[in-house]
């Protein structure tokens, strides 16, 4: 079997590089071929793995989320009575601003995550050119 590796050189490897390819890989993962499938299938789950982090902390807080569903119902697209609710719940929103800007710096960091490689020769007669734009970094001639 091959060894892994890091996404190919002269690609830019931060958090956000990663979140984008397994975005990619989610796109192609119906297409068939088994070795592309499986290279496919071990790669997401490598990333969903590697990934947890940041999608743990993406994640709001209870209090946030009845705090979100109750400026829906009260205030729905009404600019003031969100600005009320927000003001009389600013702590609340305090801590999700902060969350969010805390993912925003872990996407610029820099990361190596060890991948399989998937050969120009493995991929689908189905797939398209957006497809294989976002496979990119893992593509290999």
């Amino acid at each position: 079997m091959e060894e892994l590796q890091v996404v190919r050189e002269g690609v830019d490897t931060t958090v956000q590089t990663y979140v984008d390819l397994l975005a990619g890989l989610y796109s192609v993962q119906q297409l068939p071929g088994l070795k592309f499938a499986l290279k496919v299938d071990e790669n997401i789950q490598k990333l969903e793995s590697e990934l947890a982090p940041l999608n743990k902390l993406m994640e709001p807080t209870p209090e946030f989320e009845a705090f979100a569903e109750r400026v829906r119902n009260e205030a729905g697209n009404d600019p003031e009575k969100r600005k009320k609710l927000e003001e009389e719940n600013k702590e609340l929103v305090d801590h999700r601003v902060e969350q969010i800007e805390t993912a925003r710096e872990m996407l610029a960091e820099p990361k190596e995550i060890q991948l399989r490689k998937i050969y120009v020769s493995e991929l689908p007669k189905e797939i398209n050119a957006a497809q294989i734009k976002a496979l990119k970094p893992i593509l290999l001639s």
